[in-house]
This record gives C-alpha cells, structure tokens and sequence, in this order.
C-alpha cells in the first residue's frame, strides 16, 4: 500500500511522518512504476523516496540497506555530490537528488517496514545504537 502526502517535510521528517503510520518512505525498485504509483506521483511532481547515500557518498541504497536493481536517474544525476544525498521521484518518474531538508512532499508505503527499518537506519547512518 503506498499513499503520498501534500505536507512538505524535509527527507528525515517525512521518513519519520511515514513511521508513525507504520511505514516507510517508498522503495520504487521497479521499472515502469506501477501505474497507482504513477498517478500518485504525477498528482504531486515531486516526493521524498527511501533512497539515499547518507551513509556512503555516491552509493544509494533504499531504506533497508539494499542496492537499487533499476536506474531510473534522470539525464546526468546523481548530480549534487555531498550537498544532495536524499532523493525525490517526478513526473515523469525519474530520480533526483535533492538536498535532505528541503522541503517536499512524500511518498509511504506501508507495513512491512514501519519504524524498525527507521531506527536501523539511523543506527547503519549514524552509529547509534537501538535496543
């Protein structure tokens, strides 16, 4: 189940505001999106996804440390170095990396994840420890 948000929040607040609901910003590991997807996105022009590499520069990984199996980048991204390493989808289903606290709308999905696969991503990105 994936919903999209009109609120705009900076990459770690949506991830957080998609957690509480038991969820996760969106693993769009498929290509051609799905077409609810598509419409979801073509509805806002620009959302949070679950990709970053804030824990390694030029690596993004989804939430739950995974490698993407589909390019979908947008013509020469990534493209933002240190300064951009949060992602949003557009239109036309594209990636682009954004910095993390501007502020955008986002997209969940829900259940499988929730507020565990947050809390181990902190821990992976930050070093903190959860018990």
């Amino acid at each position: 189940c994936f919903w999209a948000h009109n609120e705009t929040l900076s990459w770690m607040d949506a991830q957080m505001a998609c957690a509480v609901r038991d969820g996760q910003l969106a693993v769009l590991d498929v290509q051609p999106a799905p077409n609810a997807i598509i419409r979801l996105i073509n509805y806002r022009s620009a959302l949070w996804i679950g990709l970053t590499d804030q824990r390694v520069e030029g690596v993004y990984r989804w939430l739950d440390g995974t490698l993407p199996s589909v390019n979908s980048w947008g013509d020469f991204l990534p493209d933002g170095g240190s300064e951009e390493n949060c992602v949003i989808t557009s239109s036309n289903s594209r990636w682009i990396d954004k910095s993390c606290t501007k502020n955008q709308g986002f997209i969940c999905q829900s259940a499988k994840y929730g507020m565990w696969a947050f809390i181990r991503f902190m821990s992976l990105t930050y070093g903190a420890k959860y018990t």
